[in-house]
């Protein structure tokens, strides 16, 4: 069965609430609004962290939001 959604895909460095930063907050402002539009799916591609600092893995692998 092939869908009939148009995707979209973020990639961003760092994702989420517990993220800041003007990019990454931006993008993820309009990811969740466009993933509230039934002719879209919408995906994130992103790190594990939550530092632009040190990088380290942070955050769970393959999280849903």
């Amino acid at each position: 069965m092939h869908s009939s959604k148009f995707r979209v895909t973020f990639v961003v460095p760092r994702y989420g609430k517990e993220v800041f930063g003007g990019a990454e907050n931006a993008a993820r402002m309009l990811a969740e609004a466009l993933a509230t539009r039934e002719e879209l799916e919408v995906n994130v591609l992103t790190t594990t962290a939550l530092s632009h600092l040190d990088w380290s893995n942070n955050l769970p692998r393959d999280r849903r939001c």
